[in-house]
Order: C-alpha cells, then structure tokens, then sequence
C-alpha cells in the first residue's frame, strides 16, 4: 500500500497546475477542460505504472433563469 500511496503523491505533484485551455466568451473567462485534466492526469499515472478509465455520466440538468430573464 505504502507503494502505492508514493506514486499517487507523485501523480498529484504532477498533476498540481493544469493549464486553462478552454475559454467561456460569454463571460469572458478560461478554464480547464476535461480533456486538458484527462490528458495531464493520464500522463502522469501512466508515468507511475498506474491505468484508469473514465467514464462520463450526466448527473442532472436543470434550467436557471437568468437576472435578466433568459433561461438557460
């Protein structure tokens, strides 16, 4: 286990600043992609010998009315 637990600390060093690829116009601000997280998580885990799998599942989706009245 103690193994285990020193590459998973060297995974998350890795992993410590992902860069913000993605850019929301709208509100004019950047963000990390899932796609930028899945490759610089996958990187470092197969650098330590360690596979995963995702498996994306929508939660819920729910509509908000804006302050402006729009809904979204």
């Amino acid at each position: 286990m103690q193994k285990l637990a020193k590459k998973l600390i060297e995974i998350m060093k890795d992993c410590a600043y992902i860069t913000k690829n993605g850019i929301n116009n709208f509100h004019n601000y950047k963000y990390a992609t899932s796609a930028d997280v899945l490759e610089k998580v996958n990187t470092a885990m197969v650098k330590q010998g360690i596979c995963s799998t995702a498996v994306p599942e929508i939660i819920s989706i729910d509509e908000v009315t804006t302050a402006k009245g729009n809904t979204e």
